[in-house]
């Protein structure tokens, strides 16, 4: 470990476009930085099993593969554009943290969020996603149920008038979760139910906003994808 940035808020003097403020706080002049033009199978992105069949295994991720697919679900599957505002709770360490990523070459601003899901409340997701007037908030189906058990209902509390979808992913979104966002969770949203893997960091089946959602079902196989379901 050579360096730690701490970034408090961003001063409004530091938040026009262009200005790279990473950069700025390690001290750098980011007019001097340049892109490096790279091969279309240079390695993007190296991710790690969960470990479930053995020991994690790393597999690695190329250029041109890796975006594309990503541009392919998140602005035609996910509708993500320049207008949005795009908030995937998830560690570094889940492959989400790299779909969320890549929203950034849709134009869409993408907001992190540090900390415990269920702290200091479990509304604490759904207070940020009304603060920054997110419109795609993607969080997991176990966080969806804990929300249902805990009888939330942030339909009836907060401003969701920017929301427009609400991905689950992790594991299969129960029947009576569909129920519950359509009724006390976000009832004027998308929701869309994704799956996909880490072997290829990104989505085998999900949403689409030119079907309907149809309770305790996923919407459609993403484009470009072979799956069967026995």
């Amino acid at each position: 470990l050579k360096q730690i940035f701490t970034l408090g808020p961003v001063p409004e003097a530091l938040s026009e476009v262009g200005r790279d403020v990473v950069a700025e706080a390690a001290g750098y002049d980011a007019t001097t930085l340049t892109a490096a033009e790279l091969s279309p199978d240079h390695i993007m992105s190296i991710t790690y099993t969960g470990g479930t069949t053995g020991k994690p295994k790393c597999i690695v991720h190329g250029n041109a593969g890796l975006l594309v697919n990503h541009a392919k679900e998140l602005m035609l599957h996910g509708d993500v554009g320049p207008e949005d505002r795009f908030l995937y709770f998830t560690t570094c360490g889940w492959m989400m943290w790299n779909w969320q990523a890549s929203a950034l070459m849709t134009g869409a601003a993408v907001i992190t969020v540090d900390g415990s899901p269920g702290y200091p409340s479990l509304n604490f997701l759904w207070d940020t996603v009304a603060e920054e007037k997110v419109t795609h908030f993607g969080t997991s189906a176990r966080f969806i149920a804990g929300c249902r058990k805990g009888e939330l209902k942030p339909a009836k509390t907060l401003d969701q008038s920017n929301l427009r979808v609400v991905f689950s992913t992790g594991s299969p979104l129960l029947p009576e979760d569909y129920d519950w966002v359509y009724s006390d969770g976000a009832p004027e949203a998308l929701l869309g139910s994704i799956a996909g893997g880490t072997d290829i960091c990104g989505c085998f089946v999900g949403s689409t906003p030119l079907l309907p959602v149809r309770r305790g079902e996923i919407q459609c196989r993403f484009l470009g994808v072979d799956a069967v379901a026995y």
